[in-house]
């Protein structure tokens, strides 16, 4: 009998309660600075149209695509993908 052996996916840290705190502490920090300075908490959603993400052409980032496992076809998150930084969600934001 193999024993599966569950490994750490890249790109996706997790953390233990102590580490979390110490990363809490220091995001309030920043958010408070950046507060001072006018600045105001602002967040977007985590996937957009493939369209949005590819429209000028070819891209050398990686975009990771987002589907179910059972996806009928006609469903409506067909052609979404992760954003790979927050360019396109902010232009997106700001055009609406």
């Amino acid at each position: 009998m193999s024993q599966n052996r569950i490994t750490p996916l890249s790109g996706f840290p997790e953390w233990l309660p102590e580490q979390r705190m110490v990363e809490q502490q220091l995001l309030d920090r920043v958010r408070r600075l950046a507060e001072l300075y006018g600045f105001v908490p602002l967040e977007t959603r985590a996937v957009e149209p493939l369209s949005y993400l590819t429209h000028q052409g070819e891209t050398s980032k990686e975009i990771y695509t987002v589907g179910r496992l059972q996806n009928e076809g006609d469903s409506d998150d067909a052609g979404l993908g992760l954003h790979f930084d927050l360019t396109v969600p902010l232009a997106r934001y700001v055009q609406q």
